[in-house]
């Protein structure tokens, strides 16, 4: 069986809102799925290689911001970084679901469903917090 993981793209991770917020929110529950961070640094960080299944390639970054964790500040969230152009290149818009797969250590195939293409009846899917879904087919 393999994992894949989700997301709805909203208007803040595709930029169109102009927000100050930085990447694509991953919620908590899917931490295990992204590269493993030394969580005892201030805002630890991997560098994660991407590939379409058009065979377009890049790079984003993976980051716990935890200064509310590891020092006094008040954050402690995950973020996909540095993706906006990639996303872009692929084709990707608002409403758009992009679908991560493990391809090896550090590395992901992302694959854009366009918001009008129905949902695939053959994969086990479970809702997770901000447009973040599960599937194992």
């Amino acid at each position: 069986m393999t994992l894949r993981v989700q997301k709805t793209l909203s208007p803040n991770d595709m930029g169109d809102t102009r927000s100050h917020q930085a990447g694509i929110h991953v919620p908590k529950a899917l931490t295990h799925f992204f590269p493993r961070l030394d969580e005892s640094v201030l805002n630890p960080r991997a560098v994660v290689r991407l590939r379409s299944e058009r065979g377009l390639s890049g790079t984003c970054t993976y980051i716990h911001y935890n200064n509310g964790v590891v020092s006094d500040g008040t954050r402690d969230e995950y973020r996909v970084t540095r993706i906006r152009s990639f996303l872009a290149e692929c084709g990707a818009r608002t409403g758009d679901t992009i679908e991560f797969s493990r391809a090896g250590s550090n590395e992901y195939v992302v694959k854009v469903v366009a918001s009008e293409s129905e949902g695939r009846p053959d994969a086990f899917v479970v809702d997770l917090a901000r447009g973040w879904k599960t599937v194992r087919a």
